[in-house]
C-alpha cells in the first residue's frame, strides 16, 4: 500500500472520529438536560451510544479512505456514504437485538435501507458540492 493509501485511510479514521465527538456532544447535552430517559427509550445506554458513535464512524471512516478514489463519480461517493454509516447501523442493530433476532430480516433491511439513505444521501450531497466547486 503507498503512503497516499495510508493517509487516505488515517484521514478518513479521522473524520469518523471528528463526527462522532459532535454526536457525543450532543448526546452529553442529552444526557445533562433530560436524564437517562431518551437512552432508556432508545435501548442503548448513554457509554454505549457514544461508545459505538467511536467504534463506528472510526470503521466507517477508515473503510471511506481506503475506498476514497470512488469518490470522482456519484455512484462512487453514494456508496461511500453507505459504507461511512453502516457499521454505525449494523453495532446499534447486532447489541441492541436478542442473539436470534441480529440478523432477522428486519433489522438487516432496516441497516441497509438507512445506510443507503443516510449514507447514500449524503455521499451524493458531498459529491454534488464537490462538482459544484470544480467548475
Amino acid at each position: 500500500m503507498a503512503y497516499t493509501e495510508y493517509r487516505n485511510i488515517l484521514r478518513g479514521a479521522g473524520l469518523g472520529v471528528f463526527i462522532a465527538s459532535g454526536l457525543s456532544a450532543w448526546a452529553t447535552v442529552l444526557r445533562l438536560s433530560q436524564g437517562t430517559a431518551p437512552f432508556e427509550r432508545a435501548g442503548t445506554p448513554y457509554a454505549q451510544t457514544v461508545l459505538l458513535y467511536f467504534v463506528g464512524f472510526s470503521f466507517g471512516g477508515a473503510i471511506l479512505g481506503a475506498l476514497l478514489p470512488l469518490r470522482r463519480w456519484a455512484l462512487g461517493s453514494m456508496l461511500l456514504g453507505f459504507f461511512f454509516v453502516a457499521p454505525v447501523y449494523a453495532s446499534f442493530v447486532f447489541l441492541d437485538a436478542s442473539p436470534h433476532g441480529r440478523f432477522s430480516s428486519w433489522n438487516v433491511i432496516g441497516t441497509l435501507a438507512a445506510s443507503t439513505i443516510v449514507g447514500g444521501g449524503v455521499g451524493l450531497w458531498v459529491w454534488s458540492n464537490e462538482q459544484k466547486g470544480r467548475r
